[in-house]
């Protein structure tokens, strides 16, 4: 995919409640863990962007699913519980424009591929939520849009049936990009192993984008800072590069965030130290990930003054 499967350039949606500044990921899986509604209600043309610009894999993501940018399964779809799964794949594949007979051929073929095929003639109204929320990802695949985007598929859902959902999930990603929410980490052995599997993920808290990183490096420890900064952003950038550490940046109108992660578990020391030598006042740094809370930083890391 030549184009980030998720870019964002200060938009600004609908009655807010959404904040990502300036943002490019590459994909080709990210779960989005937080509070991620308003991007959904954005997809399914529910909210409109106001300013700015956010793109997904390279088109614009107000209502991307209406335009075939992307397919898209929300958490609560209101699907006609009297219609039987094949009715709403085959539905779905016919307002893409496919005729009758492609559109059922298509449905033939991805209830096989998700493994379905016994649940094509059932009724909506007599599966178990499991198998719903399997039918919405089975008609939002039937377009065959280039994104697959779900809404926190697990939501409510019992373990039992969230293992066989996520079952249907992971042949569903097979050779697609796809956006993923998930209300938060860790949970459960069905969404940790979705976030183990994703590229990246971006958690928003508050409404605001806080860190990013593979799944891997979210739960390390001690090995990752959040660290918000007004100025010289680029000279630290460099300073922290050759001590070692890992960034990653996340852009606002008036701070940047930068996701610092330690792999040489090298501490804060280093980090205030370049922040002073390069005159970037850190505003907040704290530790980040969604693993075994970090202890606090060793004994001659407070913030130094002027930090």
């Amino acid at each position: 995919m030549s184009a980030p499967l998720l870019f964002a350039e200060e938009p600004r949606l609908s009655e807010g409640g959404l904040t990502l500044g300036r943002l490019e990921v590459a994909g080709p899986v990210l779960v989005l863990v937080g509070a991620w509604s308003p991007l959904f209600e954005l997809f399914a043309g529910r909210r409109q962007l106001a300013g700015g610009a956010l793109r997904v894999a390279g088109a614009d993501a107000e209502a991307a699913a209406a335009h075939g940018a992307l397919g898209l399964s929300l958490r609560d779809a209101p699907l006609p519980p009297s219609w039987s799964v094949s009715d709403v794949v085959v539905s779905s594949a016919s307002l893409s424009g496919l005729s009758s007979r492609r559109a059922a051929a298509r449905t033939r073929q991805l209830l096989g591929e998700l493994g379905l095929s016994q649940l094509a003639g059932s009724r909506l109204s007599r599966l178990r939520p499991a198998e719903r929320r399997a039918a919405g990802v089975a008609a939002a695949l039937a377009a065959g849009a280039p994104v697959l985007a779900l809404e926190e598929p697990f939501f409510e859902l019992p373990p039992r049936e969230r293992e066989w959902l996520g079952g249907v999930i992971e042949r569903a990603l097979v050779g697609r990009a796809a956006l993923i929410s998930l209300p938060v980490l860790p949970d459960g052995p069905s969404e940790n192993a979705l976030a183990a599997r994703a590229s990246e993920l971006l958690l928003l808290s508050e409404q605001r984008l806080t860190a990013r990183g593979s799944y891997h490096e979210l739960c390390q420890r001690v090995r990752g800072y959040r660290v918000i900064v007004q100025r010289s952003v680029d000279a630290l950038l460099s300073r922290l590069g050759e001590a070692g550490y890992e960034v990653r940046r996340m852009l606002a109108a008036d701070v940047t965030t930068l996701w610092v992660m330690d792999p040489q578990g090298t501490g804060t020391v280093p980090l205030l130290t370049a922040a002073l030598e390069v005159g970037a006042p850190i505003i907040e740094l704290s530790p980040a990930g969604f693993g075994e809370a970090a202890a606090s930083p060793s004994a001659g890391s407070s913030l130094p003054s002027g930090a």
